[in-house]
């Protein structure tokens, strides 16, 4: 999401995609349109979210459809894409979590 949005994003530019992605999908996405824009500015890093209220299972699907969306906007090569599965292998490992490793 950071690749997409950038560093110093504007909160508006998430809600933006938050409703942009729930109409190209015709899903329900995080619960709901503000449950969405939670779990985006909470993958941003945002700490003043609460996402608590949404289902693991939820959490998960958007995260995966929301970052397949972003990325298929985005300008990209096979070196970007590896670079952003790095990034996010660190981000994961940083808060704990142990994912399996994307082969390299």
């Amino acid at each position: 999401m950071r690749a997409y949005f950038g560093a110093d994003y504007d909160v508006r530019a998430v809600t933006a995609f938050a409703a942009l992605l729930r109409e190209a999908t015709g899903e329900n996405l995080g619960d709901g349109l503000l449950g969405l824009e939670a779990l985006l500015r909470s993958a941003l890093g945002e700490v003043d979210v609460d996402v608590t209220g949404i289902p693991l299972d939820v959490r998960a699907a958007a995260h995966a459809v929301a970052t397949g969306f972003a990325l298929h906007r985005l300008p990209s090569g096979e070196r970007m894409v590896r670079g952003l599965v790095v990034e996010a292998e660190t981000r994961v490992f940083e808060r704990g979590g142990n994912p399996p490793l994307a082969v390299r």
